[in-house]
C-alpha cells in the first residue's frame, strides 16, 4: 500500500493520504487444469477425468477452488446383460 502526505493548513503538518483503489483491489487470475484417461478391452470400457480451477478475482476475499472426480464404467457381463455406471 503506497502513502502519500499532503500539507495541512496554516501549521504545515504533514497528513496520510492512501490510494483506496491500490489497497483494496489486486490484479486477478486464474488456473484450470484437467486430465482424462479412456481406454478398455471388448467386454469393459472405461472413462477417468478430474480436474482443479482456482480463480483470484480482483479483491482480496474473492477467490474460489474448485475440483471434480468423474468414473464411467461400461461392461458386458453376458450377451444379454450390460452394466453401465456414470
Amino acid at each position: 500500500m503506497k502513502m502519500l502526505t499532503m500539507k495541512n493548513g496554516e501549521k504545515g503538518e504533514e497528513i496520510p493520504l492512501i490510494d483506496w483503489q491500490d489497497a483494496t483491489f489486486k490484479t486477478g487470475y486464474s488456473t484450470m487444469s484437467g486430465i482424462s484417461v479412456s481406454g478398455g478391452s471388448e467386454k469393459t470400457k472405461y472413462y477417468l477425468s478430474g480436474g482443479f480451477s482456482d480463480l483470484n478475482g480482483i479483491v482480496p476475499t474473492s477467490n474460489v477452488k474448485n475440483g471434480d472426480f468423474r468414473i464411467n464404467l461400461q461392461s458386458d457381463l453376458t450377451k444379454r446383460l450390460k452394466v453401465d455406471t456414470l
